[in-house]
């Protein structure tokens, strides 16, 4: 009997196949799963003074669609992608979209102002900015590489 190696993503992508037939089959749908809810892609740097921090949010009404709660140690960003007109389902030759709720909880390196906190929305991108508390210290332990 030969070895034969385990590939885990073969196998899990050979049953999403089998599940898509089984289901375009069926009166359930059209074959497509809906994709898993993505986390925005968020960049997190800092000045002198602020914490800022960076996500991707592209073709979404910020004002209407998207929370943000500032924690001492967090960030929550939290919101909803809509699709911009309804179309019915078996219309849709592929579809790679991604449109319901989303949610992204971001670290922050030192201590905040969170009440100062304030965002911007601009060409897809949302950035908000907390000023850094008078006597921020840093979150962690620095260890020296020997």
């Amino acid at each position: 009997m030969s070895i034969i190696r385990w590939d885990p993503i073969g196998d899990l992508n050979r049953i999403r196949h089998e599940m898509n037939k089984m289901l375009a089959a069926s009166p359930l749908g059209h074959g497509n799963w809906p994709a898993i809810a993505p986390e925005p892609r968020v960049d997190v740097y800092q000045t002198d003074g602020e914490v800022r921090i960076s996500a991707e949010l592209p073709g979404i009404d910020a004002k209407e669609d998207v929370e943000i709660n500032v924690e001492d140690e967090v960030v929550y960003i939290a919101g909803e992608f809509k699709r911009q007109q309804e179309h019915r389902e078996d219309n849709y030759y592929h579809s790679e979209r991604y449109f319901g709720r989303f949610s992204r909880t971001v670290a922050l390196p030192v201590e905040v102002k969170k009440e100062e906190a304030r965002a911007n929305y601009e060409k897809g991108v949302l950035t908000i900015t907390i000023p850094k508390a008078q006597n921020q210290r840093f979150r962690g332990h620095r260890v020296e590489i020997q």
